[in-house]
């Protein structure tokens, strides 16, 4: 936690916070058909009142912002969910599809919940994998991670605008809103190759 005042500032630990949720999952296969779920329920809140300094929060007064028992902590989602299918064919080749949904959170300097836009909006994603098994030594794997190539943001900070939206350079306490792009549509190929164990000497 940081608290600014004037052009100086200091460090300090928050009082109390608590997580609490509930996390389940399973998988299983069906025939040649693979399976897995798993979701995230998580309720992350300051348990402490407390007055921080925030300048770029819309609701601050003189640079404050008043923190109230049950905020939300920023940068922490309250819900994710994961699932993937997988499909075993012949000839040594499989394939999988997954998806990854997280929902909204609050951005840094947003701590007290209020600020007009300080959130980092939710996302869902597809990863499509295949792998081909061509012999007990040699396995070839291919993935395609952000496969609809989604626009997504995995972080976010409430900070002072330095361009206006003409492209003029501000110098002043106009806030804006910073985000942590995520990784565009990416293809990965590996090869694996297992050597044989060395034999024990008789």
């Amino acid at each position: 936690m940081v608290w600014q005042k004037g052009a100086g500032h200091y460090f300090k630990n928050f009082g109390e916070t608590r997580r609490q949720g509930i996390e389940s999952g399973f998988s299983g296969e069906v025939d040649r058909f693979n399976y897995g779920l798993n979701y995230t329920y998580l309720l992350a809140t300051y348990q402490t009142a407390e007055t921080v300094g925030s300048t770029y929060n819309s609701s601050a007064s003189s640079g404050l912002i008043s923190i109230s028992k049950g905020n939300f902590i920023p940068l922490m989602p309250k819900n994710i969910f994961n699932a993937k299918v997988g499909y075993l064919f012949d000839g040594g080749f499989s394939s999988s599809l997954g998806m990854s949904a997280v929902s909204e959170s609050y951005a840094r300097g947003n701590e007290n919940n209020k600020d007009s836009t300080g959130k980092i909006p939710g996302y869902f994603l597809f990863d499509l994998s295949t792998k081909y098994q061509h012999s007990k030594q040699l396995t070839v794997t291919g993935l395609i991670t952000n496969l609809m190539d989604k626009k997504f943001y995995t972080s976010g900070q409430l900070g002072p605008a330095a361009f206006s939206s003409s492209g003029a350079y501000l110098n002043s306490t106009t806030s804006t809103m910073y985000y942590a792009p995520g990784a565009p549509r990416t293809f990965w190929v590996s090869l694996r190759y297992l050597f044989d164990s060395p034999k024990p000497k008789e």
